[in-house]
């Protein structure tokens, strides 16, 4: 199966929009699939090859499971960290763009 049939099969429509299946993932589990500690994760948001933690309360912070996703995959394309930056700046800019979509699909 092609990665764009799965993203597809794991999106829903909102609008004209394709938006992922949305999952917070803690910053522990996090650890466990990129096989990376605390510092080599931090290390990586610095230098703009994962994307930045996301407040999801008063003391609590979690990634979106579709994002670190995407950048296995890239790694695993044997992508270089000059594009590994360009997704990972895409795939921020994206979440403005599904909060709008989601948003005027609501309304």
């Amino acid at each position: 199966m092609s990665h764009n049939k799965a993203f597809v099969q794991r999106s829903h429509l909102v609008g004209m929009h394709m938006t992922p299946d949305i999952q917070f993932i803690r910053s522990n589990e996090v650890h466990k699939i990129l096989s990376l500690g605390r510092t080599a994760v931090d290390c990586g948001i610095a230098d703009g090859v994962i994307p930045p933690r996301i407040l999801i309360g008063k003391r609590a912070a979690g990634f979106l499971k579709h994002e670190l996703e995407a950048v296995i995959i890239a790694r695993a394309a044997g992508r270089s960290d000059e594009e590994i930056k360009v997704l990972v700046s895409r795939l921020v800019l994206s979440r403005e763009e599904t909060l709008a979509a989601l948003t005027k699909y609501l309304h």
